[in-house]
């Protein structure tokens, strides 16, 4: 991270609940550790440590998949027509429809899927 971005550190459990894919964990530590991504990258146990210090909130759960998950994620798939990177997009958003999530995010590519409720978290509205 750069000095201009501070990383989520905590979550204020009055305000709201936090899901977690656990597929999204490494990816974070994957690409807060990567040089070629920040100029003052986290280190590995740093990015770790704090992924950690996420988990130990109590407003925070995992999202665990489950046999379900491969039916849903078709369906997604297919309805969104998502191919190539899109699909662990869908992959997400399966998770999200399973567990009656809301997917908080700037990537307008989920709105392809009419099936996940998606909000944009910066306009605080659905993302368009």
């Amino acid at each position: 991270f750069t000095q201009e971005k501070e990383p989520v550190r905590s979550c204020d459990a009055s305000k709201f609940r936090l899901a977690l894919a656990l597929i999204t964990l490494p990816a974070f530590v994957r690409i807060a550790s990567d040089y070629r991504v920040f100029t003052l990258p986290l280190t590995p146990t740093a990015a770790c440590s704090l992924v950690e210090e996420w988990l130990r909130q109590p407003n925070v759960r995992l999202l665990q998949p489950s046999t379900r998950t491969w039916l849903l994620l078709s369906k997604l798939c297919k309805a969104g027509q998502a191919q190539g990177v899109m699909v662990m997009d869908a992959h997400l958003g399966a998770l999200a429809v399973e567990h009656g999530a809301m997917i908080a995010t700037t990537d307008r590519y989920f709105m392809q899927f009419p099936a996940l409720n998606v909000i944009n978290p910066i306009l605080d509205e659905p993302a368009a």
